[in-house]
C-alpha cells in the first residue's frame, strides 16, 4: 500500500472518531474494546483466500468483516460480507477472498473492516481496519537510468515502502550473496540507499523481504564499534534503550514518518512504530557533523539500516536525505 493510500486510511479513521467522538472514551472505560485487525499476506493476487486475525473485540461477540472502497472508504456494494465470532479473549481468525468483483486491478488497495453487526464504525463497539494491496508477483520494472530490473517481492517492497526517496535506483540485478550476519546464502539486490534480501522462509509474512544493516556495516568499515561509544541521558526525547542513543530532533519526523508496509493501520499516523523500525532500525550513534563521499559537510546520524543527513538550506521536504549507503558498500567491494 503506497503512502497516499495509507494517508487516506488515517484520515478515514480520524473522520470516524469525529463522527463518534466519545468512542475512544468508552473504550478506555472498558465499555468498547480497541479492536485490532491484521491481514496475512498483505498483498498478492485475487484468487487465493487470506487470513484476517482480530483482537480486542467483545468476548463471544459476532464480528462482521467487509471490504471498503479504496476510493470512498465506504462498503462495496457487490462484495461478499463475512461473519465470525470472537472467542472468550476477544480474538478471532477468519479466511476471506480479499478482492470483491469490482476491485481487481493491480495496484489497488482494499481496506477490510471488522465491526459489530448493525453498528458500523465506532458506534457501541470496536472497529478496526487492515489493508490488502493487489499485486502481480510476476511483474517487473526496468530502470533505464541504471540499466537494471526489479521484480517480484523486491519490486513490491520498493513500490510500497518508499520508492526513489527511500531506496534510490537499482544498482545491480538480483544475485546470490552471503549474508554477513548469518553466513547464509540469500538472494539480494543493491539499490542506491539499501540492500534487499529475500527470505522465502517468511513467505506470507511482512518479513519476506528484509533490509540490509548498511548503517552498521558502514560503521564497521570505518573501524567504529558503536557499542563502545558513549551513550546519552535516558530522559532525552526519542531515546532508545536498545542502543543507548536518541534520534536527533532534526531527524525524528522523518524517521517516524516512513516505514516498510506491514499493513498496520495506526490511528492518526501513516506508519506504525514497528514499520519505521523495520525500514531504518535503531539509532547507532549520536548526531555529529561529517563530510560525506560527495564532499558535503552535514549533520549525520547512523541507524542500523540507514544514514540520515540534514541539509537545512534545502526546502523543508528535502532537508533530511538518506546517504547512498548501497552505492558506498558496492564501492568498497
Amino acid at each position: 500500500m503506497d503512502a497516499v493510500s495509507r494517508l487516506v486510511m488515517a484520515l478515514l479513521l480520524a473522520l470516524l472518531v469525529g463522527v463518534f467522538p466519545d468512542a475512544p472514551v468508552r473504550a478506555e472505560q472498558g465499555i468498547a474494546p480497541q479492536g485490532i485487525l491484521t491481514i496475512s499476506p498483505s498483498h498478492g493476487g485475487c484468487g487465493l483466500p487470506v487470513d484476517l486475525e482480530g483482537s480486542g473485540f467483545f468476548p463471544d461477540s459476532t464480528v462482521v468483516l467487509r471490504p471498503l472502497s479504496p476510493a470512498t472508504g465506504r462498503p462495496i456494494a457487490d462484495a461478499v460480507v463475512y461473519e465470525t465470532v470472537a472467542n472468550t479473549d476477544g480474538h478471532f481468525n477468519a479466511q476471506v477472498n480479499p478482492c470483491p468483483p469490482s476491485v481487481t486491478e493491480p495496484g489497488a488497495t482494499i481496506f477490510w473492516s471488522a465491526e459489530p453487526p448493525g453498528r458500523p464504525y465506532f458506534e457501541d463497539g470496536a472497529f478496526a481496519i487492515a489493508a490488502y494491496t493487489i499485486f502481480d508477483i510476476n511483474s517487473s520494472q526496468y530502470f533505464p537510468e541504471t540499466g537494471h530490473t526489479v521484480a517480484g517481492e523486491f519490486l513490491f517492497t520498493w513500490q510500497q515502502s518508499g520508492g526513489l526517496p527511500a531506496f534510490g535506483y537499482p544498482l545491480t540485478d538480483a544475485t546470490i550473496e552471503t549474508n554477513p550476519d548469518t553466513g547464509e546464502d540469500v538472494l539480494v539486490q543493491y539499490f542506491e540507499r539499501q540492500r534487499f534480501e529475500l527470505h522465502p522462509e517468511y513467505a506470507g509474512t511482512p518479513y519476506i523481504v528484509l533490509l540490509g544493516r548498511l548503517g552498521d556495516e558502514l560503521l564497521q568499515t570505518q573501524g567504529c564499534d558503536w557499542q563502545s561509544e558513549p551513550t546519552v541521558d535516558p530522559t532525552d526525547p526519542h531515546y532508545f534503550p536498545e542502543t543507548g542513543h536518541a534520534i536527533a530532533p532534526e531527524f525524528w519526523q522523518y524517521w517516524s514518518g516512513y516505514g516498510l508496509d506491514f499493513g498496520d493501520q495506526p490511528a492518526y499516523s501513516i506508519y506504525s512504530f514497528r514499520e519505521s523500525l523495520a525500514l531504518f532500525g535503531y539509532p547507532l550513534t549520536e548526531p555529529a557533523v561529517e563530510t560525506n563521499a560527495d564532499g558535503d559537510t552535514v549533520l549525520t546520524q547512523y541507524f542500523e539500516r540507514a544514514v540520515f543527513e540534514f541539509y537545512p538550506e534545502n526546502p523543508q521536504r528535502w532537508q533530511v536525505l538518506l546517504r547512498r549507503t548501497g552505492a558506498e558498500m558496492i564501492a568498497l567491494e
